[in-house]
């Protein structure tokens, strides 16, 4: 059938260029497998990304998590179901490909060690995967900007208070 339509259009050198067309769409619609694919538009500088960010775990929200990003340091505070916070200070972070190094210590007594490294999704958004070492666990974390959540929860509450 295909063939008839080729024919129809152009002969042999449009055969091969439509050919090749369909090969790219094939190959860019991912025959295989969904992947996550992120395109960066542009550079993103510290002053870019610099805020405050809020993530939970996938894992029904066991974690919160809060990072502060200054264009030099900052802040990460996670907490755990009702347990106490665990409060790090950002010694310094950097931009390397998209790529978010956070190097940090920590302030509170009870913060364990952890690796984080975040990818950027956007200028809203960034998915760190954090890890502790030793223990096996690791979590992939979408964070947003704090000031976009609240006002989402802002709407919403008063979309939900108009009904009463």
């Amino acid at each position: 059938m295909m063939g008839k339509l080729i024919k129809r259009v152009g002969g042999a050198s449009n055969q091969r260029l439509y050919l090749a067309v369909g090969l790219l769409l094939f190959a860019a619609m991912g025959c295989a497998e969904p992947r996550k694919i992120v395109c960066f538009w542009q550079s993103f500088t510290p002053t870019d990304l610099a805020g405050t960010y809020v993530g939970f775990s996938p894992a029904g929200g066991y974690y919160a998590w809060r990072i502060q990003l200054l264009e030099k340091g900052g802040f990460i505070a996670r907490s755990w179901w009702t347990n106490v916070p665990s409060v790090y200070r950002i010694d310094s972070w950097q931009i390397r490909g998209g790529a978010v190094i956070i190097n940090h210590s920590p302030v509170s007594s009870n913060a364990p060690p952890f690796s984080i490294v975040g990818f950027v999704d956007g200028l809203d958004g960034i998915t760190f995967d954090i890890a502790e070492p030793g223990t096996g666990w690791s979590r992939s974390v979408v964070f947003y900007r704090e000031s976009e959540m609240e006002g989402h929860i802002l709407k919403l509450k008063q979309a939900m208070e108009n009904l009463k």
